[in-house]
């Protein structure tokens, strides 16, 4: 990487007593060179010159080495020109070695984090990555909880930037920090550098938009110039990685299971190759699974986020299949009930609450029985969002089975063939002569055919009852005393009841 007279400077001056003045300290010097000539102007702007300072000044009788970018100098008082240009060739050596690094780190299965870290060893402080919403990325992790103020705790536990942060508009409290901590901080853009004031975050740009920001924590005013360009790098790193992965197929890397998503699609898959995948994941013969399927909330969604969402979840999971379908994250796992902490903890930190919802399927023995499990997850997502409300995240098929088998069946069988023809019949003597006996029926039905509870359901009278009961007999003529015949006839109800409804006041619906 390029480095400036700051950064230089700044490097130095934890060695020699240096005096810096420094017009333009661009970063764009990439080698350090010897003084050719007396004329700085004739020199590259891509190497800073080193030279004994009395060479340059007459009557200079102080040891000292200066060093000149263009315009920028630099004095090194009381110094040999050998003893600094082998510290600067290990300086550019140093962050040589960190622009590797990060470019190495951009390339894993959780790149975020793993940059992060990298960038945590120069800096040495606390700080995140996190989109402009404030959703948080990437966290380092290299502190305990007395090493940090009460708001860093926040940050830490919630995943997210607590807004008593956002709103502040002076440094935060730093006597928690214990000495050893050297914090930093960078302005939000070039004109609040200008004024140095106490910012911690510096812009992370994707296809020349805002994306999010490099949260670093600051302990000092004076935030050096070497600090905000060194985090202006690390910064834009961020920014091609993200660049990088708008470009991508991000499906590419879940190719291998492509016959998964071939079965949620209705193909026919041999069963011999899927159930290799079994194998292939060291789940046992008798192991149950469960299929989790992680839905976007619309107006949250975007490519980009799915993509990050997908590999995050992928690179921190270890004995699940994670793959991308219709813009559903699914995740297929053994089964061990609904206390999955390490999975949910991990797509707790990578999206907010408001971003996603949850659904987990039943149990299931074979991976054939995928896009049942599908199903299921999803129908968990859809009857839960539209008939509760719900502070959670996470809803299961095991707690609205019922009605998630009358739908599929509706769906993809058809259920009138499976009928009685009498329940028709009834259904239309009902609307062309204003009798109730499909309704009537119904009740009895529901209460296990006590009559006494129908007609106080129906308000009529027990024989009104009885005689409806006799016509209704003679019509679909069936043995109602049969609990075959009851537990038959109510699920013929609850299938029929979207196209044929029950006409009824809200206190007479089934629950």
């Amino acid at each position: 990487m390029k480095l400036s007279m700051w950064i230089l400077n700044s490097e130095l001056s934890k060695k020699y007593d240096t005096i810096p003045l420094i017009v333009d300290g661009e970063r764009n010097i990439d080698s350090v060179r010897l003084f050719s000539s007396f004329s700085v102007s004739e020199h590259s702007l891509e190497h800073v010159y080193i030279g004994q300072s009395s060479d340059f000044f007459m009557g200079d009788n102080y040891l000292s080495v200066i060093l000149a970018a263009g315009l920028d100098v630099i004095f090194v008082n009381d110094s040999d020109t050998i003893d600094v240009m082998n510290d600067i060739i290990i300086i550019f050596d140093k962050y040589r070695t960190f622009d590797e690094k990060v470019k190495s780190a951009s390339m894993t299965n959780n790149p975020f984090q793993d940059m992060l870290d990298v960038i945590h060893e120069l800096f040495q402080c606390p700080m995140f990555f996190g989109q402009k919403d404030l959703r948080i990325y990437a966290l380092t992790k290299q502190y305990s909880d007395d090493e940090v103020y009460e708001g860093w705790d926040d940050v830490k536990k919630y995943y997210t930037m607590p807004i008593k942060l956002i709103n502040t508009t002076i440094a935060p409290d730093m006597t928690k920090y214990p000495d050893t901590i050297k914090t930093v901080a960078i302005p939000v853009s070039e004109d609040e550098g200008k004024h140095f004031k106490y910012q911690i975050r510096s812009n992370v740009y994707c296809n020349k938009k805002l994306w999010g920001h490099l949260y670093i924590y600051y302990n000092n005013q004076a935030i050096p110039m070497s600090v905000i360009q060194l985090a202006r790098f690390c910064a834009d790193a961020y920014g091609h990685l993200l660049n990088r992965l708008a470009m991508e197929d991000s499906s590419s890397k879940y190719k291998k299971y492509t016959y998964l998503a071939d079965i949620l699609d209705g193909k026919d898959i041999a069963t011999e190759k899927i159930e290799n995948l079994r194998w292939q994941m060291g789940w046992g013969e008798r192991d149950k699974l469960r299929l989790y399927k992680v839905s976007f909330v619309e107006e949250r969604y975007s490519e980009m986020f799915f993509d990050f969402a997908l590999m995050t979840i992928d690179s921190n999971v270890n004995d699940e299949i994670v793959f991308p379908y219709r813009k559903n994250i699914i995740i297929i796992t053994k089964d061990v009930g609904k206390k999955l902490d390490g999975l949910f903890a991990v797509i707790k930190r990578v999206m907010s609450n408001n971003d996603y919802v949850c659904g987990g399927s039943y149990p299931f023995d074979k991976l054939s029985m995928v896009s049942y499990a599908y199903f299921q997850a999803g129908f968990a997502i859809s009857f839960f969002e539209k008939n509760k409300d719900f502070d959670e995240n996470y809803f299961y098929y095991d707690d609205c089975a019922f009605p998630g088998l009358i739908t599929y069946v509706r769906e993809n069988f058809e259920y009138k063939a499976f009928m009685p023809p009498a329940l028709f019949e009834l259904y239309d003597l009902d609307k062309s002569t204003g009798t109730e006996y499909y309704k009537t029926l119904f009740w009895l039905l529901v209460n296990n055919g006590h009559a006494a509870n129908a007609a106080k359901k129906l308000f009529i009278h027990r024989n009104t009852l009885k005689y409806r009961i006799d016509k209704i007999l003679q019509i679909i003529n069936v043995d109602i005393n049969d609990s075959d015949v009851i537990a038959y006839l109510r699920i013929c109800y609850s299938l029929m009841m979207v196209d044929y409804p029950i006409e009824t006041d809200s206190d007479c619906e089934e629950e």
